[in-house]
């Protein structure tokens, strides 16, 4: 017997180049990049162009209460990688904000992502003004809470 590690569709997480901390109550922009595929027997990616399999039914969230500091979701865009082309929420994905758990329905008859595809969102939030943080700044703000993509069709959540 065998044991074989099949890769999966992952979410890409990307900071601004460059930035390592936040400034209280400035907003920042980072990015999601919907899907790569990761390799559990690397932990790698090894295909940063999309899922080689049309993916339906999407669900992606991201806690902002799992990131080690108090951040507010400010605003976000989601598009099509490539064309630039925008998704219109309430029409080709539905999006929720309960507390800090930022949730993407994505999808609708005739939605899917299809293969080799890709989903962006960015995601604007601020870091709040409390009284645990020192100077205004807090490093790696953003490195601690992976988001995590649900895919229907017997894909477990990643």
């Amino acid at each position: 017997c065998q044991n074989f590690l099949i890769p999966v569709e992952k979410i890409d997480k990307q900071i601004p180049s460059g930035q390592t901390t936040a400034t209280i109550g400035v907003p920042f922009t980072y990015r999601l990049v919907i899907p790569v595929l990761f390799d559990p027997a690397t932990g790698g990616v090894i295909d940063f162009e999309g899922s080689p399999n049309d993916l339906h039914g999407v669900t992606v969230t991201d806690n902002l209460n799992e990131t080690g500091a108090v951040l507010s979701h400010v605003s976000h865009v989601a598009y099509w990688e490539g064309t630039n082309a925008p998704l219109t929420d309430g029409v080709d994905y539905t999006f929720t904000n309960n507390n800090g758990l930022l949730t993407f329905e994505i999808g609708g008859p005739g939605l899917d992502i299809p293969a080799g595809e890709q989903l962006i969102i960015d995601l604007t939030v601020v870091l709040q003004d409390v009284p645990a943080y020192a100077i205004g700044t807090v490093p790696e703000a953003m490195q601690g809470s992976a988001p995590r993509l649900g895919l229907s069709g017997g894909y477990p959540p990643r």
